[in-house]
């Protein structure tokens, strides 16, 4: 009836090496960690992609081309447009100032 410590995911689990109903609830332990594991990350990844989505959103709403559009555009096509508008606005800049970058 030793006790092992095994590590799992950043927990560390206590396990019993000759009883069985201790390797049962250890593994039941361990797919419970797992779950939350996976929650929490599910969680958070949903969290990143709203904020992301949102300020998608608002870049689409600042710039010309993409306002105007009337279909949906994709990720790649709003930041593109918005480093085409940035630079022509930074083009006009340095015109009106009389210098070139």
């Amino acid at each position: 009836m030793a006790l092992l410590k095994k590590r799992a995911k950043g927990c560390v689990l206590l396990e019993e090496s000759s009883d069985e109903e201790g390797e049962q609830s250890v593994i039941s332990k361990r797919r419970t960690s797992d779950d939350l594991v996976k929650k929490t990350h599910n969680e958070v990844e949903r969290i990143r992609r709203e904020k992301m989505n949102k300020y998608l959103n608002q870049l689409t709403q600042l710039i010309p081309a993409c306002s105007t559009s009337h279909r949906k555009l994709d990720r790649l096509t709003i930041l593109t447009m918005a480093v085409d508008h940035v630079k022509a606005l930074r083009d006009e800049i340095c015109k009106k100032g009389g210098r070139r970058s």
